[in-house]
């Protein structure tokens, strides 16, 4: 393994390109130069039937255990190639995000009262637009009544409705 102390101490982002170093880098990239992390409650069972397997922590006292691969796993791992058609690049535009986030001059007037758009029999609808914040809200009053209670046949039925 190649030792690569700059890594602690060199910044994210490089001011040039070297194609020699990042592909040295990408070749450190292998199945024999890999450490695996695999985290299972089943572990715990391994506690059970061989403690002395277990390792524990330094800082946490958290146990552990480490394995190497067998070779017949690596070298399956490195018999893999790369198929021919794959290949490095940015994803597709995501239509989505959009292009211009500058707000539109279009309602500059401002809207005192909300305009009456719908009136039928028990539903008026108001439209006013947003000309301070230039959002879209949306502010629903239902009222629901029965004629359960008489409501609005008699004088007592509409004072407590």
């Amino acid at each position: 393994m190649r030792d690569i102390p700059e890594l602690n101490r060199s910044p994210f982002l490089w001011d040039k390109i070297d194609k020699e170093d990042i592909q040295s880098r990408i070749n450190m990239i292998r199945p024999d130069n890999m450490f695996v992390i695999f985290s299972s409650k089943l572990n715990k069972k391994l506690k059970d039937v061989d403690p002395k397997k277990l390792e524990t922590e330094k800082w946490y006292n958290t146990q552990f255990m480490a394995e190497n691969f067998e070779s017949s796993f690596l070298s399956e791992l490195n018999s893999i190639k790369k198929p021919d058609d794959l290949k490095m690049g940015y994803p597709e535009p995501n239509k989505f995000i959009p292009q211009n986030l500058a707000t539109s001059d279009k309602f500059t007037t401002s809207f005192k009262t909300p305009t009456n758009i719908l009136s039928e029999q028990g539903i008026n609808m108001f439209y006013k637009q947003d000309s301070k914040f230039k959002q879209p809200m949306v502010g629903i009053r239902c009222k629901i009544t029965t004629d359960e209670m008489g409501y609005p046949n008699t004088p007592e039925s509409r004072i407590f409705a």
